[in-house]
């Protein structure tokens, strides 16, 4: 039996890192404060402090809306399995890549409004 999905909690992305030991209590506050300051989104500011990687608020992201996580960086892609990409969505991938935004989920992570507190 499945749950819910309106009966599931959403649990903000301050506690999913607590929870994985990735950053205390005291570290939070320090980046909330920060980001209270600054603005911005805050895995952005975990990331200027120093406190995380990209890939670790990346993988949170991914378990805060249960998604698998799949690192990029790690992952040989097939050459046929990239040729059943629609040719638009294959050059919309390269040019992310190419700037350097190599992970899909982050892209999508900037479009909502997961990581706010």
């Amino acid at each position: 039996m499945t749950a819910d999905p309106a009966a599931v909690r959403w649990l903000s992305l301050g506690s999913i890192l607590i929870m994985a030991g990735l950053v205390s209590q005291a570290e939070l506050e320090t980046a909330l404060e920060a980001q209270s300051h600054r603005g911005g989104r805050l895995g952005a500011v975990l990331v200027e402090l120093g406190l995380l990687t990209p890939r670790q608020i990346a993988g949170a992201i991914a378990d805060q809306c249960r998604l698998d996580f799949v690192d990029l960086d790690a992952v040989a892609i097939e050459p046929a399995a990239v040729k059943l990409l629609p040719e638009q969505l294959a050059r919309r991938f390269a040019r992310t890549q190419r700037r350097g935004q190599r992970h899909a989920l982050a892209r999508a992570g900037r479009r909502t409004r997961i990581d706010r507190e």
